[in-house]
């Protein structure tokens, strides 16, 4: 014969498992976030490394040209003003498709990051 069990028993396990469940998702929860906040993280970190790097070696690759340029031309500054008007038409450039070029992806980017939608893993 099996022994009657009360309704309160019952609700007693039924909240205990609840209570289970609810820090089981929440651990969850918390681990989700700390990955996809990682990966984040990586890819900026990642990628400023990259982009410093490409910086340095933009920057001194107009150098080069700029004293190249001053030498061809007999004034040092002539070198220099030519690398100036370039970085001033593409600066006019930029202003006119920074949506469409870079926010834009760069969002996109973000938004896919953050909601886990990637395929790619570091």
């Amino acid at each position: 014969m099996v022994p009657f069990e009360s309704p309160s028993t019952h609700f007693k396990a039924l909240v205990g498992s609840v209570e289970a469940y609810a820090k089981t998702k929440l651990e969850l929860v918390k681990l989700q976030t700390i990955e996809v906040s990682t990966r984040v993280v990586t890819e900026v970190v990642v990628r400023l490394i990259v982009y410093a790097t490409v910086l340095l070696l933009i920057l001194f690759l107009n150098f080069s040209i700029a004293f190249y340029l001053g030498d061809l031309f007999g004034k040092m500054y002539l070198g220099f003003a030519c690398i100036s008007g370039f970085y001033l038409i593409a600066a006019i450039t930029l202003h006119f498709f920074l949506l469409k070029w870079i926010k834009v992806p760069l969002s996109g980017m973000i938004i896919t990051h953050l909601l886990g939608t990637d395929d790619e893993s570091l």
